[in-house]
């Protein structure tokens, strides 16, 4: 069972430049790329926050979850909250959105799933170290299953490895291989676009 850290994810592809062009990702194929032949894939769990104080990126945003839907991803939603920021050099208030909740759903919904007995083994796509606390407890709690890594481009996750199995490193043929296709047909006749299809 594969456990991706949307936002974690998508930064780390949005800041390298040999892949901003990929965004159009699969990530149930790159799941299944991440597990050995003799393995099943049970499930891909995608965690994710709508954006919405700019619909041109709600609209992109939502039309990538629809074409993960329709591969097979199981969609978990976070919210974005304002906070408060100071400005250091002019005193100045301003605000920005914070994205919460996902490190605790994925927390839950790998203590859930373990308890469940849905995996023998657990691969988490993140290089967030707020999930170092949940991967132990769930490690520690359920010593028969393996918990690993997955590190997207560009991220070190030096304390993540101190507490899983073991881990695996994304690399960027395998976010260059695993795209969706540009036109995705539904049954009921309608397409679902890629709005990056210019580019991929």
């Amino acid at each position: 069972m594969v456990f991706i850290d949307g936002f974690n994810l998508y930064h780390a592809i949005d800041n390298d430049f040999r892949l901003r062009q990929y965004k159009w990702l699969d990530v149930v194929a790159l799941a299944k790329s991440l597990i050995k032949p003799h393995e099943q894939l049970i499930e891909t769990i995608f965690f994710t926050t709508i954006v919405t104080w700019d619909a041109e990126k709600q609209v992109r945003h939502r039309t990538y979850i629809d074409a993960l839907q329709i591969k097979g991803a199981r969609i978990i939603y976070g919210e974005f909250h304002k906070k408060d920021v100071h400005c250091k050099k002019c005193g100045a208030i301003f605000q920005k959105y914070e994205e919460k909740q996902t490190d605790v759903n994925i927390a839950v919904e790998l203590l859930k799933q373990a308890h469940a007995d849905a995996f023998d083994t657990a691969i988490v796509l993140s290089g967030d170290s707020d999930l170092i606390a949940a991967l132990r407890l769930v490690r520690d709690i359920y010593p028969q299953k393996k918990i690993a890594i997955a590190i997207p481009p560009g991220r070190r996750a030096e304390q993540l490895k101190s507490v899983v199995h073991f881990h695996l490193k994304i690399r960027a043929e395998q976010i260059k291989e695993n795209q969706l296709p540009a036109t995705i047909s539904l049954p009921d006749g309608n397409k679902i676009i890629s709005p990056y299809q210019s580019t991929v």
